[in-house]
């Protein structure tokens, strides 16, 4: 009975959360960051409807928690990161997100 009154819960906060929809194509990381940016310091969902994202710049996430970017459309969302984001550092890794002061990272 708690867990299903916990889980309950968890998902009305989810279903609350201020929902930003983005379209795909050329120019989609100007359009996330726009909707990142738009979001509530405590956070909201980033809804990505179309299949492909054209990734032309780093995006950043400040001062925000709790974002969660989910597909809505018949395929899955695929970010396509323009090639010189994807040039690898001394460490073998390559920014994409960048987090406050801390970066997530992908290896190469």
């Amino acid at each position: 009975m708690i867990v299903s009154t916990i889980l309950c819960l968890a998902y009305q906060a989810i279903a609350a959360s201020p929902v930003v929809q983005v379209q795909g194509g050329s120019g989609s990381a100007q359009r996330i960051q726009a909707a990142l940016d738009a979001c509530p310091s405590t956070g909201c969902t980033i809804a990505l409807p179309d299949a492909e994202y054209r990734m032309e710049s780093m995006v950043w996430i400040l001062g925000r928690t709790d974002i969660r970017m989910v597909g809505t459309g018949s395929q899955p969302p695929v970010l396509v990161w323009e090639d010189s984001l994807l040039q690898a550092d001394s460490t073998g890794t390559a920014k994409l997100f960048q987090i406050g002061r801390a970066s997530c990272r992908e290896r190469v």
